[in-house]
C-alpha cells in the first residue's frame, strides 16, 4: 500500500492449498476467505500522512510497515490436519510484534474442531491440562529456563482458549498469546 507516492505498508500472505481428501475443497475455501478478511482489515488502515512515527533523533520515518502472515502444518495423520498461522508485524521504530492462530481439521468431514472435542465429556481435561502447563511453568521457572509473569500459572485458566492448541506426534501443543503470561521476548510460549 502507498500513500503520497510513498510505501507505507508492506506484506505478505501465505495460506496452504489442501488436496488429497473430499473435503479440500470446502477447506481451500475457508482459507481463502481467512486471507479475504486479512487483505480488508489492512486495506482498511488509513495512510493519510497522520500515522507519521519519527525515530527517537527526531528525523525520518520508520516506515514502512510490515506484515508477515504465514503457516506451518504442523501434523498430518490419522485424518487430522493442524496448521498454525503466524501474524507478524513490524510497526517500525515501535518494534514488532506476533499472534498466532490455528486449525485442527477433521478431514472428512471439513470441520475445525476444538481442544474439548478430543476427550469424553465425563472427563476433567480442563484440570489435567491446567496442571500439566502449571507444571511446566513452575518447573521452568525453578530451573531458571523460562521467563514468565509471577502471576501466568494463576492467569492460564482465563486465557486458554478452545482453539489456541495444535496437534503434534505426541499429543497436544497449547500455546499464549504472546504477552499474555510472558514478557515480549518469551514469544509465543506453547
Amino acid at each position: 500500500f502507498t500513500y503520497g507516492g510513498k510505501t507505507e505498508l508492506e506484506y505478505q500472505i501465505v495460506y496452504p492449498q489442501i488436496s488429497g481428501t473430499k473435503m479440500a475443497k470446502n477447506i481451500n475455501k475457508w482459507y481463502e476467505r481467512l486471507v479475504s478478511k486479512q487483505i480488508s482489515a489492512m486495506k482498511g488502515l488509513r495512510f493519510d500522512g497522520t500515522t507519521a512515527v519519527i525515530t527517537a533523533s527526531g528525523k525520518g520515518s520508520c516506515r514502512p510497515l510490515e506484515i508477515n502472515f504465514a503457516y506451518n502444518v504442523m501434523y498430518s495423520q490419522n485424518g487430522f490436519l493442524s496448521i498454525i498461522f503466524d501474524r507478524y508485524e513490524w510497526l517500525g521504530c515501535l518494534g514488532g510484534g506476533s499472534y498466532r492462530m490455528s486449525q485442527t481439521w477433521i478431514l472428512n468431514s471439513g470441520r475445525i474442531v476444538p481442544i474439548g472435542a478430543f476427550f469424553k465429556q465425563d472427563t476433567p481435561w480442563l484440570k489435567t491440562i491446567y496442571s500439566a502447563i502449571t507444571e511446566m511453568i513452575l518447573d521452568e521457572k525453578a530451573e531458571r529456563t523460562g521467563t514468565y509473569y509471577s502471576n501466568a500459572p494463576q492467569n492460564i485458566r482465563s486465557l486458554l482458549a478452545a482453539y489456541d492448541y495444535y496437534l503434534a506426534d505426541d499429543g497436544f501443543v497449547v500455546y499464549f498469546q504472546q504477552e499474555k503470561i510472558a514478557p515480549k521476548n518469551a514469544g509465543i510460549p506453547s
